[in-house]
């Protein structure tokens, strides 16, 4: 019996080990990178909150016990939460959306995802469509069913935000009030924590495993700075997520961010642009710019994880993972020398015609490269026996980090964008307040045009009762509104403060 027992708990622990190292570290690589971005995204730095949401302190305004940056943050830390959620964070760029996510998993795992959580292995969806939704770039409407296990999705933080803005009750119905300001706010607090589980999403493909199909071998290594921990969950991990939360250096936060820079955008691009192909030519890579790539993209094409590295489809068959190509590699000598070993060491370099970034440690080779190349000179060099250790690490996060900060600003930017001029004319008759005349015009910077829908007015008076009216309109991209419409008594003007149009 006394061994039926260790046997399970063993069990246990290595089921616990594969789950809980699925990307970035959620207790501080993630809040940070997500507190950068709202630092460097231009809502925040226009003052959006406190100029359209009358939010005295902006995102260091204090709401439901928390600052509006720490519900983001606590956002960025529960998208992990519970652990078998993460395996929906995965997507391989070069595979249909609906097929893209993670299918590298282990049986372990498996059963203990179907015993213990409300994730089962049979509905793990891709990183991209368990963020937005979408299943194809095209689509013009989301995929409903991922609301069904993931509250926290796009579509979840814009309803969030709509009955904060419109002081409508979600959780009870669209058409119901809210009962007080404490509520009303709970819903900006969830649109803030929303944001930040979107905002891991997006950081998690910049870790090559996250987008190279890499979990059974990639999340299970042995950590070895763990070993003083009792802490056995701590001692198992992904290498290059292990070797950022054990740095985390100032150096990678404080590189200016790279954003993206795409054309007809939409908000699936920040994950993949759906530029890149299986068959997808050096020629044709080396004329696209790295910015046009969503983040899945850009780190699949330029980084290795530790067993996708020139991995082929048999001994003979194509890379399971086009690029890098080892083509495209030459080995160079490092000094100084190898921090474990004292020994100099070689790397592979991607300088010799990749269509990417130039990556100067793609991988380090093997010690033994000496003795093969004098005693076996025929074996190929696209056979060497490659790693990735702390100066690859380093190098990786050199260029991931800064761009996943810079693309997580670029979705809370493209999420507050919206931008509407209105001019409010009243109009009296016999000195009595009779309406007022709205003339509103669509004036987002990215002069999107505005779908069929709805205008909802929020008037609020000074004794905070609210009046709101909801208006159908029609699409007519450039042209200027005019509504007329009734609101309240003859005493409206007087008692007035302000008007939110929505």
């Amino acid at each position: 019996m006394r061994h039926i027992v260790s046997t399970c708990i063993i069990v246990s622990s290595i089921t616990f080990n594969f789950l809980i190292a699925f990307a970035f570290n959620d207790e501080i690589i993630h809040p940070k990178m997500s507190k950068e971005a709202l630092e460097a995204s231009l809502t925040v730095s226009n003052s959006y909150f406190k100029d359209n949401l009358i939010l005295q302190y902006g995102i260091d305004t204090s709401v439901n016990g928390k600052f509006l940056y720490q519900w983001i943050q606590y956002g960025a830390e529960m998208e992990d939460d519970p652990m078998c959620r993460a395996s929906n964070h995965f997507h391989n760029p070069y595979l249909d959306w609906t097929t893209s996510g993670l299918s590298d998993t282990l049986k372990i795992v498996d059963w203990w995802c179907w015993g213990t959580s409300s994730y089962p292995p049979d509905q793990i969806k891709s990183n991209i469509t368990w963020a937005t939704g979408f299943i194809d770039r095209g689509y013009i409407d989301p995929y409903s069913d991922v609301q069904d296990f993931n509250a926290w999705d796009w579509e979840s933080a814009r309803k969030y935000y709509l009955a904060y803005l419109t002081g409508s009750d979600l959780e009870v119905g669209n058409n119901v009030v809210v009962a007080d300001e404490q509520r009303r706010n709970q819903f900006l607090t969830y649109t803030f924590r929303a944001l930040g589980q979107l905002m891991h999403l997006i950081q998690d493909t910049a870790v090559p495993a996250h987008v190279r199909n890499d979990f059974s071998q990639g999340h299970t290594r042995y950590l070895a700075e763990h070993e003083s921990t009792w802490n056995i969950l701590k001692w198992f991990g992904n290498p290059f997520e292990d070797y950022v939360r054990r740095r985390n250096k100032t150096s990678w936060f404080d590189k200016e961010p790279d954003n993206g820079d795409f054309l007809d955008f939409r908000i699936t691009d920040l994950w993949d642009a759906n530029i890149l192909r299986a068959d997808t030519t050096p020629d044709q890579l080396s004329q696209i710019n790295m910015s046009c790539l969503g983040l899945a993209e850009y780190t699949s094409i330029n980084f290795l994880s530790m067993f996708t590295m020139f991995k082929t489809d048999g001994d003979d068959g194509p890379l399971v993972f086009p690029y890098p190509k080892p083509e495209h590699c030459v080995v160079f000598m490092e000094k100084p020398q190898d921090v474990l070993t004292n020994l100099e060491r070689q790397y592979l370099a991607n300088w010799n015609g990749h269509p990417g970034e130039t990556i100067y440690k793609l991988a380090a080779v093997g010690y033994l490269k000496y003795f093969r190349d004098a005693y076996f000179p025929n074996i190929s060099n696209e056979k060497l026996p490659v790693a990735l250790d702390d100066n690859c690490y380093e190098e990786y996060a050199q260029k991931l980090i800064p761009r996943a900060i810079g693309y997580s600003a670029d979705l809370l930017d493209y999420f507050f964008r919206g931008q509407l001029s209105v001019t409010t004319i009243p109009r009296f008759n016999n000195n009595t307040f009779k309406d007022i005349k709205l003339n509103i015009q669509n004036t987002t910077e990215t002069q999107e045009s505005m779908l069929d829908g709805n205008f909802f007015l929020l008037i609020h008076y000074k004794k905070e009762v609210r009046v709101h009216g909801i208006f159908p309109y029609e699409s007519n991209p450039g042209k200027v509104r005019h509504y007329i419409t009734k609101v309240g008594s003859n005493t409206f003007h007087e008692k007035w403060e302000r008007g939110l149009f929505i």
